[in-house]
C-alpha cells in the first residue's frame, strides 16, 4: 500500500437505447473535480454492466465518484471513504564499529519512505529520547551510540503523532577490562584508631559481575557490580601515619584489577580527641579555592593547637572553642593540600589529611564535601542544555537502595537542602536528570 486506496466501483442500469458512446470517469474529494480516464465503449444490448477501477489517496477522506456521458446527458455520482492505510516504512540498521575510543558501539540507521516526507520522527533508546528528526527525503541516515557493555538495549521508532512504529533489540560488544580503582581516606581519624576509606571501582560491562576486595594482602570482600554502574565501598584502616595498598580483583578474571595506595594519618595518642568533622572547598577560581576546615577537640582552656599546611606553620596559638567544634577558613592555591594540626610542634596530639583539589575545567563539581545532613549542597557547572528543565536527583545507599529524591530546576548553578537524607552517617552516591548525565558521591555527616 503506497497510501492509495484501490476502489472497485460497480456501474448497472438500463441504458434508454443500445448506443455507442465516449465516457469520462472523474474521482476527486466533494469539492474539486479531476478527470481520471477516458473510456469507449460500444453497447449492443440495452441491459450491460462495467467493472470500474481507480486509485485515490489512502487517507479516511469522502470522495465522490462520477461516470458521465461525453456529450453529458448521461451522469452517475456515488461517494465513498478511502480507509487508512497501514504503516509502511523500512528501517535498516548496520553496525559500524564495536568499543571505539568512547567504548561505544556505533551504529547508522536508515529509514526509507516516500510516505512521511516532512515528518517528525523519534528515536528510542532503552525506553528514553535518544534524538528527534525530520524525513526530508525518501532516506534519512541517523547515527546512534551505544555503551558497549554487552547487554540488550531495545531501539523504537515512531513519527509524533505514534501512528507508525519501528521496533528492535540489539546485544552490543564488550569491551576488554578495564578496571578503574579510585582511593582516598575521606574521613580521617573517624575514631583514635581508625580512619574510613572510600573507593571507587568502575569498569565498562561489570554490572551483574563480582570482585575480591583486598586489604594490605588481606582478602577483606566479595563486591557486585551495582545496576547504575556507581560501584564504591568503604574500608577502615588503622590510623597509624603509614601507607595502605588496596587492591580489586574480578572473581573470575584475574588480569582484570587495579591498585591504590593511601596514607592513614595518625591519630592514636591516649589522650587525644582530636578528629575533623568537616572539610569543605569552593570551586577554584584563579587557581585559587576557599578552604573551610572543622575538627572536634575537648575543651581545655589551658591548651592551645597550631595550624600546619602544606608543612608550612600558618598559625598558632590558637584556642580551642568551648563548644568542641573548631573553625578554620583560609585561601589556598588548589592543587595538593596537607593540612595539620598540632597540639605541640614538637609532638603530642595531632591529626592531618591531604585534599587534592584540581582546577576546574568546565566540566561538572558539586561541593562540600564532606557534608552535613540539613545543609545545602552545590552542584555546578551544569551544562546550559539542561537549563529551565526539572531534573530529577536520586540518592543511593552503598548497596544500590535509594534513599531520597528531589526534583529540580535546571540552571548553572544548582543549591538542594539535604533534608530528606536518613539519619545515618556515611556514604551516599547520586545521580542528577533523566539519562544519569551528572554524578557523584557524597560523604554524609550528621
Amino acid at each position: 500500500c503506497r497510501k492509495r486506496h484501490s476502489s472497485s466501483t460497480r456501474v448497472s442500469g438500463a441504458l434508454p437505447v443500445p448506443i455507442s458512446f465516449a465516457s469520462e470517469i472523474r474521482v476527486a474529494r466533494p469539492s474539486t473535480t479531476a478527470c481520471f480516464a477516458h473510456c469507449l465503449r460500444r453497447r449492443r444490448s440495452p441491459t450491460s454492466t462495467s467493472t470500474i477501477s481507480v486509485d485515490v489517496l489512502g487517507d479516511s477522506s469522502q470522495h465522490l465518484l462520477q461516470l458521465i456521458s461525453a456529450g453529458g446527458n448521461c451522469a452517475i455520482n456515488d461517494t465513498f471513504y478511502a480507509p487508512v492505510c497501514p504503516c509502511r516504512i523500512d528501517v535498516n540498521l548496520s553496525k559500524i564499529s564495536s568499543c571505539n575510543n568512547e567504548k561505544n558501539d556505533v551504529y547508522t540507521i536508515s529509514l526509507v519512505s516516500s510516505h512521511f516526507l516532512a515528518d517528525s520522527f523519534i528515536l528510542w533508546l532503552d525506553g528514553e529520547v535518544y534524538t528527534t528528526f525530520v524525513h526530508n527525503t525518501i532516506e534519512s541516515i541517523i547515527t546512534l551510540k551505544i555503551l558497549s557493555d554487552g547487554r540488550v538495549h531495545n531501539i523504537g521508532i515512531t513519527n509524533t503523532s505514534m501512528s507508525c512504529e519501528y521496533r528492535n533489540s540489539i546485544m552490543t560488544s564488550l569491551c576488554p577490562c578495564s578496571m578503574t580503582l579510585d582511593a582516598s581516606v575521606t574521613i580521617p581519624c573517624f575514631t583514635q584508631s581508625e580512619s574510613i576509606v572510600f573507593c571507587d571501582v568502575s569498569r565498562v560491562g561489570g554490572v551483574g559481575k563480582e570482585y575480591e576486595v583486598y586489604l594490605d594482602n588481606a582478602f577483606i570482600k566479595n563486591i557486585a557490580y551495582d545496576a547504575i554502574g556507581l560501584d564504591t565501598f568503604s574500608l577502615k584502616v588503622s590510623a597509624d601515619g603509614s601507607k595502605h595498598s588496596i587492591f580489586v580483583r574480578d572473581v573470575i578474571d584475574f588480569a582484570c584489577s587495579d591498585k591504590a595506595e593511601i596514607f592513614s594519618p595518625r591519630c592514636i595518642a591516649d589522650s587525644c580527641t582530636l578528629r575533623f568533622t568537616s572539610i569543605k572547598t569552593s570551586p577554584c577560581t584563579e587557581n585559587k579555592t576557599d578552604l573551610h576546615v572543622e575538627f572536634f577537640a575537648k575543651y581545655f582552656p589551658e591548651k592551645s593547637y597550631f595550624l600546619v599546611i602544606n608543612k608550612k606553620l600558618a598559625a598558632s596559638n590558637l584556642k580551642y572553642d568551648p563548644s568542641g567544634i573548631n573553625v578554620i577558613d583560609v585561601t589556598m592555591p588548589c592543587g595538593s593540600i596537607q593540612i595539620s594540626i598540632n597540639e605541640g610542634l614538637d609532638g603530642g596530639c595531632a591529626i592531618d589529611t591531604t585534599i587534592n583539589l584540581k582546577p576546574r575545567d568546565g566540566s561538572f563539581y558539586y561541593y562540600p564535601n564532606p557534608i552535613y545532613r540539613n545543609r545545602t549542597l552545590y552542584l555546578d557547572n551544569i551544562d546550559s542544555t539542561d537549563f529551565d528543565k526539572l531534573l530529577p536527583l536520586r540518592f543511593y545507599d552503598t548497596v544500590g537502595r535509594e534513599v531520597a529524591t528531589y526534583d529540580v530546576l535546571g540552571k548553572s548553578k544548582i543549591a538542594v537542602n539535604l533534608d530528606r537524607l536518613p539519619d545515618i552517617d556515611g556514604m551516599y552516591y547520586f545521580t542528577l536528570g533523566s539519562k544519569r548525565k551528572y554524578k557523584g558521591k557524597l560523604v554524609v555527616i550528621h
